[in-house]
């Protein structure tokens, strides 16, 4: 038996049975024929020669050409939604939701298209129309960009497009930023203004007050206690360091004691316990007058 030639001429043929067939999975459909040429050098010349016949009649892998419904990005979006999401971080998750909702930034322009549609210059037309047409932020604008592909990504890997054009068209954005404002926007810190006056800070303390033990607590963890918006989120009651200072030498209330399952669940509550240093004073007296349960610490 002649074993297969390498290279690219003889991909997706395999040899069985006495014969050369044909297989591709593509768009979740399977392809496989039978190209009745036999295992020899020949045999393989003859096998791929059939292969681009059979691609081009059934326009597998043609540009602007598909297999079934390709559907629109209004469309597949809920499917990603649905489907793809389910390991993200809740915040995450969410803003991929309000990236991807009817009015956001992204189906009001793009959605009637194919998937196989989009292409760069698209997507520069977009850009030009949502983020700077609108005045927003480069980072902003790689936010919905980032959403756009992992949507794309997914319809990838179920074998609806071969390829995206979030690669190309970020390579455009890339010499964009060698301009000097630019420069100025890719600088990670030009968005941080810390509150440098102590009347404000008591002010944003006060009406959170005003507003509820969930928003009061919320707020003191990052003043406090110092959390991101993902480590606050992501606390449970197991992951208070209850008791490990003078301020607060008790044990924690029984009924905010949970199971070491439910603690040990979820990368978001994982990343929180990491922080391994207690509450401060303020924060834990604090969330000591939450409720249980409670959606946002429970």
């Amino acid at each position: 038996m002649k074993p297969k030639p390498q290279g690219p001429k003889y991909r997706n043929l395999y040899a069985w049975r006495g014969s050369i067939w044909y297989s591709r999975m593509l768009r979740g459909r399977r392809y496989r024929v039978n190209t009745d040429a036999p295992i020899s050098r020949a045999g393989w010349e003859e096998a791929a020669l059939f292969r681009d016949k059979y691609e081009e009649a059934k326009g597998i892998g043609q540009p602007g050409r598909y297999a079934g419904a390709m559907p629109t990005l209004t469309e597949f979006a809920k499917r990603y939604l649905d489907e793809d999401t389910g390991t993200l971080a809740p915040t995450t998750r969410q803003d991929r939701r309000n990236h991807l909702a009817g009015e956001g930034p992204l189906l009001p322009h793009l959605g009637r298209r194919r998937l196989d549609e989009i292409t760069p210059p698209m997507l520069r037309e977009w850009w030009g129309l949502v983020v700077e047409g609108r005045g927003r932020k480069t980072k902003t604008g790689r936010e919905y960009l980032n959403t756009l592909a992992a949507v794309l990504n997914y319809a990838r890997d179920l074998g609806l497009i071969e390829e995206t054009p979030i690669p190309a068209f970020r390579g455009m954005l890339r010499r964009r930023t060698r301009t000097q404002r630019g420069r100025a926007e890719a600088d990670a810190g030009r968005d941080l203004r810390p509150i440098e006056d102590t009347a404000l800070l008591e002010r944003l303390v006060k009406e959170a007050d005003k507003e509820g033990p969930e928003a009061l607590v919320y707020v003191l963890l990052g003043l406090d206690a110092g959390l991101r918006l993902g480590e606050a989120l992501g606390l449970r009651w197991g992951s208070i360091a209850w008791g490990r200072d003078e301020d607060d030498t008790g044990p924690p209330p029984s009924d905010h004691r949970e199971p070491a399952a439910r603690r040990a669940s979820g990368a978001t509550q994982e990343r929180a316990r990491a922080i391994g240093r207690p509450l401060p004073p303020t924060a834990r007296r604090a969330s000591r007058t939450l409720p249980r349960p409670l959606a946002a610490f429970g």
